[in-house]
């Protein structure tokens, strides 16, 4: 006589075959164990720490009358360029290690730069202020 009749939505889900959804042992690292990438610690910090440094720098110089509000993101490359520096070289030096540290050095001297215009600026129309 046969299977009995089952509507659609009772009926059993279908699955992938176990080889479909495995892993392959290239890219199987297990559980807990850290990526292996290439580019190091370091280096997201270090392209966090010059493009905060660049957009501070920059945006102190097209908004001088603003710059005050520059200075959140000139500390934030200083700290990650730092950061960086201290983790290129983790867990081993890698390719990416040399460049890491250049971003994090560039950074550093853009967050520098800027917090010394935005001093500059608050002292220059300080005196402004005064003399006037």
């Amino acid at each position: 006589m046969g299977a009995p009749y089952l509507p659609e939505s009772t009926a059993a889900p279908r699955q992938a075959p176990a080889s479909f959804i495995a892993v392959p042992s290239a890219y199987d690292r297990g559980y807990g164990r850290p990526s292996l990438d290439v580019r190091g610690q370091g280096y997201y910090l270090a392209v966090g720490s010059i493009a905060s440094g660049i957009f501070a720098l920059a945006s102190t110089l097209m908004f001088f009358a603003f710059s005050g509000l520059s200075a959140i993101p000139a500390i934030m490359a200083i700290v990650c360029g730092v950061m960086g520096l201290r983790g290129a070289d983790r867990p081993q030096p890698t390719p990416f290690s040399s460049r890491a540290k250049q971003y994090s050095w560039w950074g550093i001297v853009c967050g520098v730069l800027t917090l010394i215009t935005i001093i500059g600026f608050v002292t220059l129309f300080g005196v402004l202020t005064l003399l006037a």
